[in-house]
């Protein structure tokens, strides 16, 4: 959905309440499909996984929104956290830390508390006694990410 199909559904009265998010144009490992469909009997629409979509389908969401022809929006991370760190499992794959292990680096703080998927991070989460990261970390901490 482009900012130009988003500022058409708020001319048409819809308003847009969601998180932040990325969402990609083709399946990538881990993500899952994301629906946009609408509950016209409630004037609303909502957007949820393939996880979510047969709760969301018999709550009346059935509908395309006016003007889509697809009610697939892309593919994008669910919000689970394997190892209950604090970050979701889909952060953990785009940042490289391990999804498995709540201190991917062994150094005692989580992966969370080093680096927070809200404001500034302290510390490489990647870099400690015995790191168990996973890719693309060599490339997200490269050149000294503490320097």
């Amino acid at each position: 959905m482009t900012e130009g199909d988003i500022g058409a559904q708020n001319t048409a009265g819809y308003n847009l309440l969601a998180p932040q998010g990325y969402v990609f144009s083709a399946p990538a490992p881990g993500t899952s499909a994301l629906y946009l469909q609408c509950k016209p009997s409630d004037d609303d629409c909502a957007v949820f996984t393939v996880e979510q979509k047969s709760a969301f389908e018999a709550a009346g969401y059935l509908q395309n929104l006016p003007g889509r022809s697809s009610n697939i929006l892309g593919y994008a991370y669910n919000s689970v956290d394997t190892d209950e760190d604090g970050l979701p499992d889909g952060f953990e794959r785009v940042v490289g830390t391990n999804r498995l292990v709540p201190d991917s680096d062994g150094d005692g703080p989580s992966d969370a508390a080093e680096f927070p998927m809200v404001g500034m991070a302290f510390s490489d989460p990647c870099s400690g006694i015995a790191p168990q990261c996973e890719s693309p970390q060599e490339n997200l901490f490269a050149n000294g990410f503490e320097n």
